[in-house]
């Protein structure tokens, strides 16, 4: 499978709530980083994360703009969009993330966002 295959894969999971199609997707010790707190989630935290904004979100949908292959990877660029449970007003955060590739599954994770957008749908508004 191609890295570029494995993206799609990933978020066809990630898209769906699938966790253990997410998990398949990852190594087992992936870390996931972030830009706006500097933290590196384990895969199981990142999964819980997942969780949290399925059970808090009203509308959760993931709008993939591209994925371009480079070196040991792939570069994701996608729009996020969220609503708080019981409303209707979709709040959007535009997402960019280097995915590094080992041995054919997802290995480190390094996202670039303004999680504003998303902590004001999860808390309730």
């Amino acid at each position: 499978m191609s890295n570029l295959e494995l993206a799609k894969r990933f978020m066809d999971a990630v898209g769906r709530g699938d966790e253990a199609g997410a998990r398949d997707c990852m190594q087992p010790d992936a870390e996931i980083w972030h830009n706006f707190d500097n933290v590196t989630q384990t895969v199981d935290e990142n999964m819980a994360l997942m969780q949290l904004m399925i059970a808090k979100c009203g509308h959760r949908s993931y709008h993939i703009h591209r994925f371009d292959e480079v070196e040991g990877g792939y570069v994701q660029r996608h729009r996020l969009d969220v609503s708080a449970a019981g409303s209707d007003e979709i709040h959007s955060v535009e997402v960019l993330a280097l995915i590094m590739v080992t041995d054919g599954r997802i290995s480190r994770v390094e996202e670039f966002m303004d999680p504003e957008p998303v902590r004001v749908a999860l808390a309730g508004g």
